[in-house]
């Protein structure tokens, strides 16, 4: 494993697909001011709704599909978009703690690089996580960070006596042999 992995960048059709609430609503607005005098209220929402809707779904296709080949290549380089945090911070730490980044994973273990936002640089030196052992699936409260994605799923670890959680979307925590035995679609203990 490339000591140096990180992640590999959103296209521009993801790009496109995770801002698609605010074009679309700029899609649908102007043609409709435009067209609303000339052809009647209703009748201009329809004309505008019909041909922002079909790029709207045009893109999102195109956008998972770009995410689904982004997110294969990370896991054959053997690195994944996580959150993770040692549970005992959830009431004290911001964001109940967690940290969002990526986990480069090792021989022994992993190493996770805190970033800056999703797609900004580096913050602080990398974690090193050595033996981590699966404890299984994890609660994940909504609301309680917003580096979590929406679906994200949570597995805990033990590192030496201190329990350890890594949330990711379901994707790459299935496409990886870092969770052992655990499923990630098991109850919560």
């Amino acid at each position: 494993m490339n000591a140096d992995a990180t992640l590999l960048p959103p296209g521009i059709w993801e790009k496109l697909w995770a801002s698609s609430p605010y074009w679309f609503c700029g899609a649908v607005l102007l043609p409709w001011t435009m067209l609303r005098d000339q052809l009647g209220p209703w009748t201009a929402a329809t004309v505008a709704v019909v041909p922002a809707m079909a790029a709207a779904l045009l893109v999102r296709r195109a956008g998972r599909k770009r995410r689904l080949r982004r997110i294969e290549a990370n896991i054959a380089r053997g690195v994944i978009e996580a959150v993770v945090r040692y549970p005992d911070e959830a009431g004290i730490a911001p964001n109940s703690g967690w940290r969002a980044g990526y986990l480069a994973l090792q021989d022994s273990g992993f190493r996770f690089q805190q970033l800056r936002g999703r797609t900004s640089g580096p913050v602080g030196a990398p974690l090193q996580i050595l033996s981590p052992r699966p404890l299984g699936a994890r609660p994940l409260r909504p609301r309680e960070a917003p580096e979590r994605g929406q679906g994200f799923q949570a597995l805990g670890f033990a590192v030496g006596q201190c329990p350890f959680e890594v949330a990711g979307d379901p994707l790459y925590l299935r496409g990886l042999a870092l969770r052992g035995d655990v499923d990630a679609d098991d109850a919560p203990p």
